[in-house]
């Protein structure tokens, strides 16, 4: 089987919330996904509990992007999502291994997500800590 790397995501259906991801590898990582799923060991317990219940979709984005460049490609399609007016999954945001302040993409995509966490603060302040009921997903930096 050959190889592709590339950048895929896993995306609700009826709700705008995305999980991207990047490999060099995108069918042997879905495949891991997959399994870590129907056992109940997926590392996003959101991601997890949507997938148990039927609400995801998986799509490949972009094939045959070079290695070195696996990480900024992703952080430019989370980046992408987010200016749509979508919420990601991911818990820990991608940052490009070559990253620093005066990356422009990189530093509107940053400000934006501490938008979104001043945000989340606000609504754990007024509607408790995130449940399952709560249709918001909380970020954290690495």
């Amino acid at each position: 089987m050959k190889r592709t790397s590339g950048i895929y995501c896993f995306e609700h259906k009826s709700r705008p919330f995305i999980y991207i991801g990047s490999s060099v590898n995108i069918e042997e990582r879905y495949i891991q996904h997959k399994g870590e799923f129907n056992r109940g060991t997926h590392h996003n317990s959101s991601l997890q509990q949507d997938y148990l219940d039927g609400f995801l979709n998986f799509e490949i984005l972009a094939k045959r992007i070079p290695h070195n460049r696996l990480k900024e490609v992703e952080q430019q399609y989370c980046e992408l999502f987010l200016s749509k007016g979508y919420l990601l999954y991911n818990s820990v945001l991608p940052r490009p291994s070559n990253y620093n302040e005066s990356m422009l993409c990189s530093k509107s995509f940053f400000d934006k997500v501490e938008e979104l966490i001043a945000e989340n603060k606000i609504l754990v302040e007024k509607l408790g800590k995130p449940s399952k009921d709560n249709i918001f997903v909380e970020l954290e930096l690495l």
